[in-house]
């Protein structure tokens, strides 16, 4: 199947882009997304299929897993309870998404009838998209929402259930994060905002638009604050699952941390697992 078969055609008039909104935008689109499987992959297919249920087609590049097909890998992805909100609200734009065999490792994506970018550079818009360290949304597709423990969280899950007691880090550094959401919201507006651009509609653009997403240094939070504030909510909010009390602190010196590390948390993990061992016959 050739995705891109209208490409050449893709052009939009300076007339036409001062009334163009968003919605209007993705009316009638076809969307190729690679990496839907993944985190953000997730939110960007969730938030298009509830948000702009009038886009004409959506592909999700997905490589065949065992003894999966891309297709049952497509149903397997939608059946996620992510997609619940928007098959409640727009379920008849799930009839609109198609599985295409590929994969990002290979040249090509390994489809038998792909087109590189490269053919169309003076007629599709390419954006390069750079967003911050991304975390758990802030409201859609619900709050809170995160599919994995990458990252910080995993640092911060681990330092909740009292396992983590310290790390080799100044705790005056600021890591910008982003929350997915907004990411998402991100790259959507800023697909629209390439092609809206009057040098595009012109075809006079031949460097390629780089957007970063992320916060200022002005608004960054210093990471002592970030764990000062997580012991706090996981006091409040303990889980069944904690080991022992949050504590302990980060360091950017080696030997404080090398110190902390070993009397605080090593030792302390021993301790633990000879006495769960000691009660129960097994290893914590």
């Amino acid at each position: 199947m050739n995705i891109m078969k209208n490409i050449k055609d893709f052009t939009v008039n300076n007339d036409d882009l001062k009334k163009m909104s968003i919605t209007d935008f993705y009316k009638d689109q076809e969307i190729f997304i690679t990496g839907g499987s993944g985190f953000i992959g997730k939110a960007l297919i969730e938030k298009l299929l509830r948000s702009f249920p009038n886009f004409k087609k959506m592909y999700i590049l997905l490589r065949s897993k065992k003894d999966k097909t891309a297709d049952e890998r497509l149903q397997e992805l939608l059946d996620n309870s992510i997609f619940q909100r928007a098959r409640d609200e727009q379920p008849e734009s799930f009839k609109k998404i198609h599985a295409i065999a590929g994969d990002c490792r290979e040249l090509g994506l390994s489809i038998s009838s792909e087109h590189l970018v490269n053919d169309y550079k003076n007629k599709l818009p390419v954006l390069v998209y750079r967003v911050a360290m991304v975390v758990s949304s802030v409201d859609e597709p619900v709050p809170g929402w995160l599919d994995n423990l990458n990252g910080p969280f995993g640092l911060f899950l681990s330092a909740s259930l009292g396992l983590t007691r310290t790390a080799l880090i100044s705790p005056h550094s600021k890591m910008n994060y982003i929350p997915c959401d907004a990411t998402v919201h991100g790259l959507i507006i800023s697909a629209y905002a390439v092609v809206s651009d009057a040098s595009f509609a012109n075809n006079s653009k031949d460097s390629v638009v780089v957007l970063n997403s992320c916060y200022s240094n002005e608004n960054l939070i210093p990471l002592w604050k970030i764990l000062r504030d997580g012991k706090k909510l996981a006091e409040e909010n303990p889980s069944e699952n904690m080991v022992w009390l949050p504590d302990g602190r980060v360091t950017g010196s080696f030997p404080e941390y090398f110190i902390r590390f070993l009397f605080g948390q090593l030792a302390l993990a021993i301790l633990l697992d000879v006495i769960v061992r000691l009660k129960t016959g097994k290893p914590l």
